[in-house]
């Protein structure tokens, strides 16, 4: 077998054994290794889904949408799993998005070349290499190395894309911001 097949086959593993993880319950998503307290998603809000692509509301321009449906019931949102737990927004729209999946991210992020499997997370939550997500929503992407994470093989990565704001998921601000202010005389 070439090394490329067997590349190829690692990588099929892996994501088979990370789509069951992330079936699993809520606990068992708290206790990927990949997350600490910056990954995980405390938010509520749902995820909206336009003409197929993952995007952010804000990048929705009103005048073109065409038709909207607002889905809450987690079993009736199969499709998209623990991504759309808060519920779903689907929107028709005679819109065009900049389109990215998780797959060309990696690519233009140049992991190191020791990387051999790499798995996905959109919004703190496992995901598809192949998942569609507007470039206008991504806030924020960061790449987490298996040699920084314990129980995690070191030859892996973890390329975290978030569409939400640090407020919009929930996280407190930074205890250690240093703020300068003003001269309260006005001087």
């Amino acid at each position: 077998m070439s090394t490329y097949t067997t590349e190829k086959m690692n990588r099929f593993i892996i994501a088979i054994v990370l789509l069951i993880c992330g079936e699993l319950s809520t606990k068992a998503q708290i206790s990927n290794p990949w997350l600490d307290s910056s990954q995980i998603n405390h938010s509520k809000a749902p995820l909206c889904i336009a003409n197929g692509v993952v995007v952010n509301l804000t990048e929705l321009n009103v005048d073109f949408i065409t038709s909207m449906n607002v889905v809450s019931d987690k079993k009736a949102n199969q499709k998209w799993g623990q991504l759309a737990d808060n519920g779903c927004i689907y929107v028709e729209a005679d819109q065009r998005f900049d389109v990215i999946t998780p797959r060309l991210y990696e690519e233009k992020k140049k992991l190191p070349p020791f990387i051999r499997a790499v798995v996905y997370m959109l919004n703190g939550t496992i995901t598809s290499d192949t998942l569609q997500i507007s470039k206008a929503s991504i806030r924020r992407v960061d790449v987490l190395l298996g040699s920084t994470h314990t129980g995690v093989p070191a030859d892996s990565a973890c390329l975290s894309i978030w569409t939400l704001s640090n407020e919009e998921r929930g996280l407190p601000k930074p205890k250690n911001e240093i703020r300068i202010r003003g001269d309260k005389t006005g001087e």
